[in-house]
This record gives C-alpha cells, sequence and structure tokens, in this order.
C-alpha cells in the first residue's frame, strides 16, 4: 500500500517528541546504572552519547548500535553475553588499537535479561601534535596521586613519563581521573622496570558497593597485532565476568607498553584474590602472551577451542617444532611441519598424556612431581601408547609413531627448563643429547658422527633453533637467520638442527688451539610477514633478546643449582658457556647480552660474550680475516706463487662490508700489489671485473658499504654489477636491475630472476681464478649437487684452491670430490680459526683486567694476541701442507685438518683428565710456567696481570694448560701418546721456553 510522502512528514513531529521524550528516559537510566567514568570519559563524545540515548530502548531488537565508527574511533553499545567484545575484537584485528575502554551497566536494560554493554576503541593514526605539559593543569593532581598511592614510582622520570601518555593519547589524559593516569603511569614504569611485564590484583568496591577486583597488568612489546583481543580471549575463556577494563598502548620510542585495567569477578559474581586458584591461571595465561603464537594452528583449535590452556598450547607449539626440526633434515616431506602437526592433532589423548607427563617432570612444587621409578614407570606407559596407535594407514602411522616417539624422548631426556619461570619471552630446554642415539638411522645418519655434550631447543613465537655444545667449557658464535619468504622460513627450519650442530662440530674441532671446546647459537627468525627494515630489526632484537634471557633462565646457577626457584634440574651442575657474535649479531645487541648476563648474575657475568666495546671487535681488528690471509699466502706458495710480488686472480663471496670478506679484501690490497679480485658476490648484489676490480673504488667501500655501492664507471669492458635489492615487476616476471660497461660506456638494464641467478652462481663457479676465497654465504653453498661446475666442459679446475673463510660453504662429501680431481681445499675449521681464538684472549683479557684496565692496555693486550693469531695460523697451515707431502700428495687436505684437530683435542682431553685427577701439579712451577706460555706477553711481562692468574678457576686454568700442551706437541712433534710417563719431561720443555 502506497502511503503518501506528506503524511509521513506529518507524522515525524509527534515521534520526534515521542523520542525525544525515551531519550531523556534513556538518559536518566544511563545516570542511575552506569559507571560515573563512564560520563567523564565520554565528555568528547557527545554525538555518541546523544546517539545512545536517542536508541538505547532498540537493543534487543538490533544486536548492536554503532555509536561512532570513523578511521580514529570506534563506539559500540551492545547487550552484555559472554564474549561480546571477544567477538567484536576479531572483527577488528587488521586495526592498530591503541586503547581499548569497556563499561557495563549495573543491571539489565529494561526489557532485557542482560546489562549494557559499552565499547570504545580507539585506532593508530597520525598523532595530533602533543599538548604542551606546561598547559596541562591537572599535572600537579596527577603527581600527588602517585605519591600517595605509588610511592615507589621513580619521579625522577615523571615529566618524561608523562609526555610519552600525552603524546600518545591526549584524550586519556585529559578526561581520565588523575588516580587513574597515575595508576597508568605506575604500570608503565613496572613492567620496564620488572623484566618486560607486571601483574597485580586488589581487592575493591563499585559504585554500588559491591566487592569486585581490580586487575593491572603491563608489558612490553606484546608483539602481535590484536594483542588485546588475546588478552579478552583469556577471560572469556576462563569465565571471568568484566565489569569494566581500560586498555592502552604506549609508544616511548623505543619500546611499546601496553597497560590493562580490568575491574573483575567470577561469572558468579565473586572477587577474585591471589590465593585463588583462578589467580594462577589468569598469571599463567597472561604471562604466556608473549610466548604463545596466535597465528599458530595449536592457538586457534586448540587454546581457543578449550582443549589447551595457553601455556599447554605453547609447549605443545614447541614440542611440534622440536619434533620437526630433529627429523626435517633427513626427511623434509615425510616430516615435514604440516605433517608433524596434523600427527598430533590426529590423537589427542596421547597427545596430552606427553603434555602432562612433561608438567609433572618439571613442576616446582616437589609434592607435585612423580618420583622417579614412577617417571620411567610413566614413560613406558606412553611408549606403549604410541605403539599401539594405529589408524590403518600403515605407512602414515609408522611416521606418526615415530613422532610421537621423539616427543616422548624430549620428555625424557630434557634435564631442565624455563617453562614454569613467570617472567619469560622464549622457552628453553637444554637436553641430554644421548637421546639422538633413539633417532632413526636415516636421520642420525645425515649428522656428525660425534654425540655433542649438550644440547638446548629455544622456542620463541617467532622463530626457534638450538645451541649445540661439543664440551663443558666451550664457546661459539649465536647466528640469527632472517627469514624474508615463507619458502625461505620452511626451507632454513627444516634444515636449523643440523646447521646447529654441523656449525658446532665444525667449531669444536676450529677450537683447538684454545680451551673452550666447540658450540654453536642458531635461531631462524620468521620476517616474512613485516614490511620495512625497522620492523624486521625490532623483530630481530625481540627474539634475541627472549632467547638469551631464556637461556640465562636456566644456566644461571649457583653451585651446580638454579637461581631461579621455578627451574628443576635433573642435571646439578654449573654450565660455563660463552656466545659470540655471528650473522645478525648487533654491536648494540653485544653489549645489552653482556650487561643483562652480569645483572641476572651469570657464572661468566659479561664474559658470556665476545666483541664487546670493552673488548677486542673481530670486524675492526680483522681477527679472523688474518687466518685467512695466511692460509691463502700458504696456499699460494704451494701453488708457486709468491702473494707479496707474484700477480695472481681471486674470486671472493662476502660483502665489501662484511667482517671476514672486508678484512680479507684490506689484507689482499695491502699486501698483494698484483693481486686481481675478479669476481665478489654478496647479499647485496655481485660485481664481475675481467682485468681485477679498480683498487681505490674497492678500497673506498671496504668495511663501509656494500658492492652495490661500487662505480660501475669503474669497472673495466666486460665487467658488470647485478644488484640483488633493486628489483621491479612486469606482470608477473621479477626482474633485477644490472649494469654492464661496454667500450662506449655503461649499459643499464633489468633481467629476469633466472638469468640473475644463472650470473650469480657462475661467479662462484665458473670464472676462472687462481683462488676462490668464500668469505661469507650460507652453509653448503656448494653440495653434491653442483660441486661438478667447478670445472669446465673440459673436466678442467675453475680454481686451483679454496680457502673457507665462511663456515661449512662446501659440504663434506662436496670436499672430498673436488680435492679428488686435484683442487686444493683448506677448510674453515683451520683458515678461519683465529675468529675463536681472538674470542677466547679477550674473554681471559676480560677475566684477568678491569674494564678501565683492559681500555688503558688494549692496544698492547691486542698486539701480543694478534701474534698469536699469527703464529697459530702459520702453525697448522705449515703442518697441513707437511703431512700432505709425507702422504706423497694423496692424502686430502680436509682429511689432514680434521686429523690435526682431532689429535689436538683428544690429547687436550687426555692431560685435562689427568690434571684433574691430579690438581696439585698445578702449583708446581713447569706448569704455572706453562701456563703463562698460554697468555699473551703482555699478561706474563706484568707482575700485577701475572700474579691474577692463579686467581682463574680451577678447571680453566687446567684447560689452558692442557690446550698449550697439546698444541705444542702435535704442531711440533714434541709429545708421543701416551704420554704420562713423558709429561713432566713435556711439560719441563715447554716452560723453559718461557725462560728463554
Amino acid at each position: 500500500m502506497f502511503i503518501k510522502p506528506e503524511k509521513i512528514v506529518n507524522q515525524l513531529p509527534r515521534k520526534l517528541a515521542q523520542g525525544r521524550r525515551l531519550a531523556l528516559a534513556n538518559l536518566d537510566w544511563l545516570i542511575n546504572h552506569v559507571h560515573p567514568y563512564f560520563f567523564i570519559t565520554f565528555g568528547p563524545e557527545k554525538e555518541a552519547l546523544l546517539n545512545l540515548c536517542m536508541n538505547l530502548h532498540t537493543l534487543g531488537e538490533n544486536h548492536q548500535l554503532a555509536l561512532r565508527d570513523t578511521d580514529e574511533k570506534l563506539i559500540i553499545a551492545t547487550l552484555n553475553k559472554p564474549g561480546t567484545l571477544f567477538r567484536t575484537l576479531n572483527a577488528l584485528t587488521d586495526k592498530a588499537i591503541i586503547y581499548e575502554e569497556m563499561v557495563h551497566s549495573n543491571t539489565n536494560l529494561p526489557g532485557q535479561e542482560c546489562q549494557l554493554e559499552i565499547q570504545k576503541f580507539h585506532f593508530l593514526a597520525d598523532k595530533e601534535k602533543p599538548w604542551p605539559i606546561s598547559f596541562f593543569r591537572g599535572k600537579g593532581r596527577i603527581r600527588k596521586n602517585l605519591q600517595e598511592h605509588y610511592p615507589q614510582f621513580n619521579f625522577r622520570e615523571f615529566d618524561t613519563v608523562f609526555s610519552y601518555f600525552l603524546g600518545n593519547s591526549p584524550d586519556y589524559v585529559m578526561l581520565s581521573p588523575a588516580i587513574r593516569v597515575a595508576r597508568a603511569m605506575w604500570l608503565y614504569q613496572s613492567a620496564i622496570r620488572r623484566g618486560g611485564a607486571f601483574l597485580d590484583i586488589e581487592a575493591t568496591i563499585d559504585e554500588r558497593g559491591q566487592e569486585e577486583s581490580r586487575l593491572t597488568f603491563s608489558v612490553i612489546n606484546p608483539l602481535v597485532k590484536g594483542y588485546i583481543g588475546q588478552v579478552i580471549e583469556i577471560f572469556f575463556r576462563l569465565n571471568i565476568a568484566t565489569r569494566r577494563n581500560y586498555i592502552l598502548e604506549i609508544d616511548d620510542g623505543a619500546q611499546k607498553v601496553t597497560i590493562l585495567t580490568a575491574y573483575i569477578t567470577t561469572r558468579d559474581g565473586e572477587p577474585i584474590s591471589k590465593e585463588m586458584p583462578l589467580f594462577s591461571s589468569i598469571e599463567s595465561e597472561l604471562y604466556n602472551t608473549r610466548v604463545i603464537n596466535v597465528q599458530d594452528r595449536t592457538y586457534r583449535e586448540m587454546v581457543v577451542g578449550h582443549v589447551l590452556t595457553g601455556p599447554e598450547g605453547s609447549l605443545l607449539s614447541a614440542i611440534d617444532t622440536f619434533v620437526h626440526t630433529n627429523m626435517a633434515h633427513g626427511s623434509p616431506y615425510r616430516f615435514s611441519w604440516e605433517e608433524t602437526q596434523d600427527a598430533f592433532f590426529s590423537h589427542l589423548q596421547l597427545t596430552r598424556e606427553i603434555l602432562n607427563l612433561f608438567e609433572k617432570k618439571f613442576h616446582p612444587d616437589p609434592e607435585k612431581r612423580p618420583a622417579k621409578g614412577t617417571l620411567e614407570n610413566e614413560y613406558r606407559r606412553i611408549q606403549t601408547m604410541i605403539e599401539e596407535y594405529n589408524t590403518g594407514h600403515a605407512l602414515l602411522d609408522e611416521t606418526r609413531r615415530i613422532m610421537f616417539a621423539v616427543a616422548l624422548l624430549f620428555v625424557q631426556h630434557a634435564l631442565k627448563t624455563n617453562f614454569f619461570v613467570t617472567l619469560k619471552k622464549a622457552l628453553s630446554f637444554r637436553l641430554d643429547p644421548s637421546y639422538m642415539k633413539h633417532l632413526p638411522q636415516e636421520i642420525r645418519g645425515n649428522l656428525p658422527l660425534d654425540t655433542p655434550f649438550r644440547i638446548t631447543f629455544f622456542y620463541h613465537r617467532n622463530g626457534s633453533g638450538y645451541h649445540f655444545g661439543f664440551s663443558d667449557i666451550a664457546r661459539g658464535g649465536f647466528r640469527t637467520i632472517i627469514a624474508r619468504t615463507k619458502d625461505d622460513f620452511g626451507s632454513a627450519m627444516g634444515t636449523i638442527f643440523k646447521e646447529a650442530m654441523v656449525l658446532a662440530h665444525t667449531q669444536h674441532l676450529k677450537n683447538k688451539d684454545i680451551y673452550q671446546g666447540g658450540s654453536k647459537m642458531a635461531v631462524v627468525m620468521k620476517a616474512f610477514d613485516l614490511k620495512g627494515q625497522d620492523r624486521v630489526t625490532n623483530r630481530l632484537y625481540n627474539l634475541q633478546r627472549g632467547v638469551i634471557n631464556a637461556f640465562l633462565d636456566i644456566f644461571v646457577t649457583r653451585d651446580g643449582k638454579p637461581v631461579d626457584p621455578k627451574v628443576v634440574d635433573y642435571y646439578g651442575e654449573d654450565e660455563p658457556i660463552e656466545v659470540g657474535p655471528d650473522e645478525n649479531m648487533h654491536d648494540s645487541m653485544i653489549e645489552w647480552m653482556a650487561e643483562r648476563a652480569k645483572e641476572r648474575g651469570y657464572i661468566l657475568g659479561g664474559g658470556i660474550i665476545s666483541s664487546k666495546k670493552i673488548g677486542i671487535n673481530h670486524k675492526e681488528y680483522g681477527v679472523t680475516s688474518l687466518g685467512v690471509w695466511k692460509f691463502l699466502e700458504r696456499a699460494l706458495k704451494e701453488l708457486g706463487i709468491d702473494a707479496r710480488s707474484d700477480p695472481f686472480s681471486v674470486k671472493i663471496t662476502g660483502g665489501t662490508n662484511g667482517d671476514v670478506a672486508g678484512n680479507e679484501i684490506k689484507l689482499l690490497l695491502e699486501h698483494c700489489p698484483k693481486v686481481q679480485i675478479t669476481s665478489i658476490t654478496a647479499g647485496s648484489g655481485a660485481i664481475y671485473d675481467p682485468k681485477g676490480m679498480d683498487k681505490e673504488e674497492l678500497d673506498r667501500l671496504i668495511l663501509k658499504d656494500n658492492v652495490d655501492k661500487f662505480s660501475p664507471d669503474r669497472l673495466n669492458e666486460g665487467g658488470f654489477i647485478l644488484y640483488s635489492r633493486e628489483q621491479k615487476k612486469e606482470g608477473l616476471v621479477d626482474l633485477f636491475k644490472m649494469a654492464t660497461r661496454e667500450k662506449d660506456g655503461v649499459r643499464e638494464e633489468w633481467v629476469s630472476s633466472d638469468e640473475f641467478h644463472a650470473q650469480f652462481e657462475n661467479l662462484i663457479f665458473s670464472r676462472y681464478t687462481d683462488v676462490f676465497m668464500p668469505c661469507g654465504g650460507r652453509p653448503e653453498t656448494i653440495h653434491m649437487g653442483n660441486w661438478q661446475k667447478l670445472f669446465d666442459e673440459k673436466d678442467g679446475p675453475t680454481t686451483r684452491a679454496v680457502v673457507e673463510g665462511a663456515n661449512s660453504f662446501v659440504s663434506p662429501k662436496a670436499r672430498e670430490e673436488i680435492q679428488k680431481k686435484g683442487i686444493i681445499i683448506l677448510k674453515d675449521a683451520s683458515a678461519n680459526k683465529c675468529g675463536v681464538i681472538c674470542s677466547s684472549y679477550e674473554i681471559i683479557g676480560g677475566l684477568l683486567m678491569k674494564d678501565g684496565e683492559f681500555l688503558e692496555h688494549k692496544e698492547a693486550y691486542v698486539s701480543d694476541v694478534l701474534k698469536i693469531l699469527e703464529k697459530r695460523a702459520v702453525d697448522e697451515s705449515g703442518l697441513i701442507f707437511r703431512r700432505h707431502g709425507q702422504s706423497q700428495n694423496k692424502a686430502l687436505y680436509t682429511d689432514t685438518s680434521d686429523e690435526i684437530s682431532r689429535e689436538i683435542n683428544d690429547l687436550t682431553h687426555t692431560v685435562y683428565s689427568y690434571l684433574l685427577a691430579h690438581p696439585e701439579k698445578m702449583k708446581k712451577s713447569p706448569y704455572t710456567k706453562v701456563l703463562l706460555l698460554h697468555l699473551p706477553a703482555f699478561i706474563r711481562e706484568r707482575k700485577k696481570f701475572r700474579d691474577r692468574v692463579k686467581g682463574l678457576p680451577l678447571k680453566y686454568r687446567i684447560a689452558m694448560v692442557s690446550t698449550e700442551i697439546a698444541t705444542s706437541a702435535i704442531y711440533h712433534r714434541g709429545l708421543e701418546v701416551p704420554f704420562e710417563d713423558k709429561v713432566e719431561q713435556f711439560v719441563r720443555k715447554l716452560s723453559g721456553k718461557l725462560i728463554s
């Protein structure tokens, strides 16, 4: 039926009058039944408040009312039902929320069975210019409230902290009661001062005089978009009723701090106290938000689905990752990430049994931990369940039984963990490596035969990795592999276990000249979801800090016992582990690690890491490259070339601004006037010049800039530059920039991805040079699938010698095949060993000198260390070629290198065990002289520092003496094995060197 427009118009005045009466009634209801804070914070939202008054009575008919919806703000009125806020936040996952407020009415809406709920959100937008602090009249009231209620606040920081709040959320500061702003400022500072997070709960009374609880929580860098929703999901999952909550994000330029104040009760309306089990659940869940990966299937299906708690979800994700990384390097498709997750989702009872057993084994309360016999019975019972796993799919069942078995091995062989530690951002698990002998042969056979001394696994929401150590006192680098694509991440995670173990094993062979055995920490970081280098760097630092804190959680001990009472330790010894800089380890992080280790009382203090400012920076002094240079010089001599006077050609991997490659190029330019560096390949690009690159232009870039900054005008005809970082798309094709020097100038063009990578690879394999020096690049870049490319169509070698400045650049089997066809290979464990030797002497310097003394005498001390490095490189390179000649040129150079390393390590271990059994010998003069002989002349020649040597830990002194005896014996044929009857004679012989 058609209604005339004028009739509708004539009805409007009556409807408007009726609406005005309803609006006033609604306003009256709001005044009487909504917390007064609501009207204070809604001061600027008069239009939204008017909208609410006009339409409040339609709630029920409407699911919700959008009171304001702009790019900066969203305000919603809805009925208070369990999960309403959680569902709203789920719909806002693409928004960066910087403030959230939620309030309830204190009674049901008229005609409804639910209370009113108001949700208010502020989103990240261009910030308005903050008001000058001096213009804000309420500042004094906020300060007074801090003094009265939070006297522990550091008032020297008041103006700075206040400016952060005013700059991030002026509305919040201007409109909120002074006590609320004071509380938020206290929470901000508390998160920073207390290790990254702070939680508290206290009893309070609402406006009706009813008891409730005020929960306050602040956390630094929660890292994930949608974090507020994650917190509200916890309340929903724990059946907690939220009366009001306020969530604010403060970005201070260095970090983001999320601050939560929530007024809560149980669903039955009871207040929540610290003594209640429910609070323990809240605590573990909120702190776990810094660990759990909310993008993971485990979180989405198991945690949100109420199958697992948040901490259990994190533990399962860690076990999934452990199983996948242990297995995928040997069988990537069978044990892919997806297949591994499917296994644990396929039998939830078995999965939960494994999780429960782990939690019981490491529960901090001794009364809740099972006895050893009970544990063994539980292992057997679960093993039986695994053996009985059967879905009727034989091949799939066999694979899944293996996965569950490895998960059980993880629980059986875990010796300590930080799982129950409160303030953590990553999980750490120290394992007994003997579990590896139970892995399938196809997996174990893909790894070095030697069993590590220790394995530590780390799980972080944005990456995971391992620390391998091949002796008790061990050192090696901490590298982070940044995966910028999903394919890179999947590939790196599939091989990280093998990569870390191989690198640690190589390091152990390399560490033969020092008292520390070999180790390596390697972690893969997900970065494919990030845009912009700043965000990548921010995540890198967060991940590294999380991993190092997790490391310290379990390795900060006193007399063999963990300092943190929530760490249950089945190993029971102090473990002195030293870390060095490696891939993606920045100077600022090196300094942070040293300070953090001191703060937390680590056994080595700042000696946890080398290459500090108060240390010997590898890049500044070129210590690794010095050893590579001496091995190069000796290899060229074998080829009949005098490096200092004869012409020769070199191709290099690694950037001009890199530590090893940059310093190696610098040494070549300094010592080799006729060298031709024909190609350099690096992450930023590659350069090729058939006549050798312009040395002045190279010198301009060394240790300052990357190869893509080389001027193409300075190339000779036929030379070119490939630019990795200058890309564009044409349709579906990825193109890279290439500049070629032609007779009449430089020609720029865009080449396909295939052509780019083919040219890149040709520089490594196909271009002829006397020497190839890999000084950067991924492990096993040359492997069994491509080593043949080092030989031309006539089977002639494209290089005469390979001197490995980069670790594991050539795979072990490929090395064998290459050498059999006549190319000399001097392997990493020998050629680039001087970096780790230098780090060892840096730690010694730090142990024997105070910071001020080290800085005062640094140049003299470093000068002596460089002399030791050069001697060690000359000693070994000479011995390798001597033994090669003695074998009538039949022995492989890399086998000889391994042989020397093993002989020194074995003899060191034998002497070490002998002296541990006879510690009284360390007080005798010949042994004290041998100990001094291991040290730089600077220490030996100054009584003040020489006297401090006896204050070093006994194990350290014994290890130094053992290493000095073993290296001298093997390099200079001074001691035969067995040695017990000759050791005194040999020690006297060595100590005589000190006198002479």
